[in-house]
């Protein structure tokens, strides 16, 4: 429904170092083209245009953006002739992750499939416009981790990082070691990932 309501077209994305790791992805041509699978190096329109990466929140798939709410960003960007790229942490939905810790959306696991999800963009699909990357809350994590590698980005009610959210909800420094041992360690710095490349842009 999703695709025949906005011409998208569903795309799997392999990262090339995880085995059995499988992006469940969607892709929004603002021209409304058909992309030539047996030919991704094929002249289209759309690889002309801009084109934003869209990184859901949590406990959200893409295929929700059917309904008028989570639909906002998707309409908005095809409306000012900008394509959009849409997919699903693995773990989310249909994308999937190869064994044990691959299996889910850690911090670490996010970044690396965004950075697969940019790489198809550019490298397969051969996008010639500039990129930008949108995430809200959750999304937050693979946005800034892409602001070295694209032209804007934009996060929305996200968080800086999660050792102040365990610090400040569950008050003291037990609970961000509790946080620590029972995450093995994730790391979601995004603020020193934002900050960084604000630093580079002066």
């Amino acid at each position: 429904m999703l695709a025949k309501t906005f011409d998208g077209q569903h795309i799997w994305i392999k990262p090339k170092s995880k085995g059995q790791t499988k992006i469940d992805a969607m892709f929004f041509p603002a021209t409304a083209e058909k992309i030539d699978k047996d030919n991704l190096k094929a002249e289209k329109e759309f690889k002309k245009l801009p084109t934003f990466i869209l990184c859901n929140p949590n406990a959200m798939f893409y295929q929700q953006m059917i309904n008028f709410p989570h639909a906002f960003y998707l309409r908005y960007f095809l409306q000012k002739n900008i394509n959009v790229m849409c997919w699903n942490y693995r773990g989310y939905a249909r994308s999937k992750g190869g064994f044990l810790c691959d299996k889910k959306p850690t911090p670490d696991n996010i970044r690396e499939d965004a950075e697969a999800v940019l790489k198809y963009c550019r490298n397969d699909l051969g996008l010639q416009g500039k990129i930008g990357v949108y995430g809200r809350s959750l999304g937050g994590v693979a946005t800034s981790h892409l602001t070295h590698y694209v032209d804007m980005i934009i996060i929305d009610r996200s968080f800086s990082n999660l050792y102040e959210i365990a610090m400040y909800k569950f008050y003291g420094i037990l609970a961000v070691f509790l946080f620590k041992l029972g995450t093995w360690g994730w790391d979601s710095r995004n603020d020193k990932r934002f900050y960084a490349r604000g630093i580079e842009c002066e």
